[in-house]
C-alpha cells in the first residue's frame, strides 16, 4: 500500500547543503555583501587603531569601487592634526584589515557617532 502511494506521487527535489568553502572564498576575495567591511571595521575599531585614536575618530562611510575605496573618518576637531599626521600608517593598517581595498582616507570633522557594541572575546 505504501509503495503504491509513493509511486503515484512525484518526487521532491533534494536540497543540497550550502557549500561553506565557497562562502569563505567569497568573503576572502572581497566579494562580501555590501556594508560588511565597514561594519567589521567599526566593531574592531579599538583593536585596529589603538585606544588613543579610537577615542578621537571613528569610521563613518566606505565608498568607491572595489579596486580602490575611500574610508571616511569622523574626527574630533581638536585631534584632526594628530589623525592626519598618522594618516598613511593608519590607512595601511586599515587596508590590510579590510582586504587591501582602501587607497584613501577622508577626514571629516565633527562629533563622533555612537560606537557599536564590541564583540566579546571567548576565553
Amino acid at each position: 500500500m505504501a509503495r503504491a502511494y509513493l509511486r503515484s506521487r512525484p518526487a521532491r527535489p533534494v536540497r543540497r547543503e550550502r557549500n561553506l568553502s565557497r562562502d569563505f572564498r567569497t568573503i576572502l576575495k572581497g566579494n562580501a555583501p555590501k556594508g560588511t567591511t565597514l561594519m567589521r571595521l567599526q566593531v574592531d575599531w579599538t583593536d585596529l587603531v589603538g585606544e588613543r585614536l579610537s577615542k578621537v575618530c571613528r569610521p563613518v562611510k566606505l565608498s568607491g569601487a572595489k579596486t580602490g575605496q575611500t574610508l571616511t573618518l569622523r574626527v574630533l576637531p581638536a585631534a584632526s592634526a594628530l589623525v592626519q599626521h598618522q594618516g598613511e600608517t593608519l590607512r595601511q593598517r586599515l587596508s590590510v584589515a579590510a582586504g587591501g581595498t582602501i587607497v584613501r582616507l577622508k577626514l571629516e570633522q565633527g562629533p563622533l557617532p555612537q560606537q557599536p557594541p564590541r564583540r566579546r572575546k571567548k576565553g
